[in-house]
């Protein structure tokens, strides 16, 4: 059943055009990255962020990182996603040559 983000019930029924329709299994593996985040110490300023990767989630691998700058952070997943689209075969830019134009 879909959940919304607001913490509410479940949707009784699934959406107009989406009778009993469930995902097809991904033809190639899928990558997840999370980043936790919070704020830490007595004024709240300082950041502390966890970040749990992985470019395949059927290996049961994965890659933990802290950081505690946004720069850190965004490098993190930049490196993260860089990883993916080399194991997908596609440029850092993420869309094939034939796509740029």
């Amino acid at each position: 059943m879909p959940y919304s983000f607001d913490n509410r019930e479940p949707d009784p029924k699934p959406p107009e055009g989406d009778q009993g329709a469930t995902d097809p299994q991904p033809a190639s593996p899928t990558a997840v990255l999370i980043v936790r985040a919070w704020a830490e110490g007595q004024s709240g300023h300082s950041l502390r962020a966890r970040i749990t990767s992985t470019l395949d989630t059927t290996s049961g691998e994965e890659t933990v990182v802290s950081a505690a700058m946004v720069e850190d952070v965004c490098a993190a997943v930049r490196s993260w996603l860089e990883a993916f689209l080399a194991e997908e075969g596609l440029p850092p830019s993420g869309a094939r040559p034939e796509q740029l134009y």
